[in-house]
């Protein structure tokens, strides 16, 4: 959806709020896959924030071992 970055971002909240109640997915699967997205099409400054949002998560985790990781379902 190249230059649909509105209707992108709400197919995400949608999806993100999806997913809270069926939960199958790990969230930060949705964050991450939001600006690989946008900066694919060249947006890259709409997908800070959401480069910020994981930077946060996982220096909340304060671990980058693979094997946890995906054990929680992390990308």
């Amino acid at each position: 959806m190249a230059d649909k970055v509105e209707q992108g971002l709400a197919w995400a909240e949608r999806a993100r709020a999806l997913n809270a109640v069926s939960r199958e997915m790990s969230a930060v699967t949705i964050i991450t896959s939001l600006p690989t997205a946008l900066t694919s099409s060249n947006h890259a400054e709409e997908a800070l924030p959401f480069v910020e949002q994981l930077r946060d998560v996982y220096a909340h985790l304060h671990v980058t071992d693979l094997t946890f990781l995906y054990g929680h379902r992390l990308p």
